[in-house]
């Protein structure tokens, strides 16, 4: 298939002055992509940093090693498969009583292809869980470069695992393509590219505004559409914590973030060995506060480059927003938190 820019967007079924802006950004996407000059929220990203990550997922998934090396593979990547079930409650005296106790299902990072099976666990950990929206922050593919259309079917099995009322949310991470956006539409799901989206109940409204990956495919629309977000209870979906400030100076109340993979690779206390966050390194994993917003970088579900976890345990992530004074609980979930 031609992933190249097409001219016309009517598949995407958005009307002409989204569908302009769609068409400019698709544009743009493809050229950082062709080009290899790629950029973060602060500057240019390393070729050479950029070089050895693809080529490191190569070395990791070329043919069968030795038979000791594949027992150990299969043992490491095995384990890489037990994610957490998380559940946070999420306090904000804002929040409009329409929205109070919605129920809102976050997977980061899934990385499908490098992890084969991973759907199959996600979807064991979503089955049965009530949601009034179910958002994905970005990382639907590792290898870059890899067709698109590949994600269809292990995503298809997630998605058929749950049934929010309020539909499907969606941004792009720093492995996807530009192609992706228009594959995870034909899913049924609503792609936020420097966007939002209103969901209205009575008087009330709750407005999810997604952006483009400001870690590797950064640009001035991005901040631009945290800043022209809509009124109403705010909730950004950005693939990385970057932008966390801009966020909250927007009067964001709920960031929800992916990337880290909590450093996927981590001592036997837990602290990771590397964040890849330019800004915000804090932010790195769980719940954090950036003035009166509240944000949560999810650890994601899969694993990236190296089909293995260390002392780092993948989640997919339930969140329940309430009114009342800010602040944020976990909620034990007997049975699927282990």
């Amino acid at each position: 298939m031609d992933y190249r820019p097409r001219l016309a967007l009517e598949a995407i079924g958005l009307d002409s002055a989204v569908s302009s802006r769609r068409h400019a950004w698709r544009r743009r996407r493809w050229e950082m992509e062709e080009s290899g000059r790629l950029q973060s929220v602060v500057g240019p990203r390393s070729r050479l940093t950029i070089f050895l990550k693809r080529h490191l997922f190569r070395l990791f998934h070329l043919g069968s090693p030795p038979i000791r090396l594949q027992r150990l593979h299969d043992a490491w990547s095995a384990r890489a498969k037990e994610i957490d079930f998380v559940h946070h409650r999420i306090f904000d005296p804002g929040l409009p009583k329409a929205f109070d106790g919605y129920r809102i299902i976050h997977l980061s990072d899934p990385h499908f292809d490098a992890l084969p099976g991973i759907e199959e666990r996600i979807s064991e950990r979503l089955a049965g869980t009530p949601a009034d929206a179910f958002v994905v922050t970005g990382d639907f593919a590792d290898r870059h470069g890899a067709p698109p259309g590949d994600v269809i079917e292990p995503l298809s099995r997630v998605l058929s695992s749950i049934r929010p009322t309020d539909g499907v949310f969606a941004t792009l991470g720093n492995h996807d393509s530009w192609g992706h956006a228009e594959v995870l539409q034909s899913l049924g799901m609503t792609v936020l590219v420097n966007e939002s989206f209103v969901i209205r109940r009575g008087a009330d409204s709750l407005v999810f505004t997604g952006t483009d990956d400001p870690s590797y495919f950064f640009t001035e629309a991005a901040p631009a559409a945290l800043r022209a977000a809509p009124d109403g209870f705010k909730v950004a979906l950005v693939h990385s914590a970057d932008m966390a400030d801009v966020a909250a100076e927007s009067g964001f109340s709920l960031y929800l973030a992916g990337h880290t993979h909590g450093g996927q690779i981590c001592l036997p206390s837990g602290r990771p060995l590397y964040i890849d966050l330019k800004r915000f390194v804090e932010y790195g994993q769980g719940i954090w506060f950036h003035d009166d917003m509240v944000g949560l970088t999810n650890v994601g579900a899969g694993a990236s480059l190296l089909p293995y976890r260390f002392f780092s345990t993948g989640e997919v992530v339930l969140l329940t927003l309430r009114r009342g004074p800010r602040g944020t609980d976990r909620v034990p979930t007997p049975g699927r938190d282990q």
